[in-house]
């Protein structure tokens, strides 16, 4: 029988949220080959995990970042 260890690499947040759940938190774990992270998001006592690869989380944070809420919405043409 072998038994492995594995470094875990998680980072957590912890924050006051909206709803005033004081114990609201988003926490994202590296997958074991490296390829993704499995989210987990607690607030307003529910929790959701996504899991995605790089490329989805990737898009996402993409998404975002060009996220503005300052400037009225872009329709492509046609």
């Amino acid at each position: 029988m072998k038994i492995e260890e594995s470094k875990v690499k998680t980072k957590s947040l912890f924050w006051k949220s909206f709803y005033g759940d004081e114990n609201a938190f988003v926490t994202m774990t590296e997958w074991v080959n490296g390829e993704g992270f499995d989210v987990a998001i607690s607030a307003n006592k529910r929790e959701q995990i996504l899991s995605l690869t790089d490329e989805e989380l990737s898009a996402i944070v993409a998404l975002y970042s060009g996220w503005s809420l300052s400037s009225p919405e872009t329709k492509e043409e046609k």
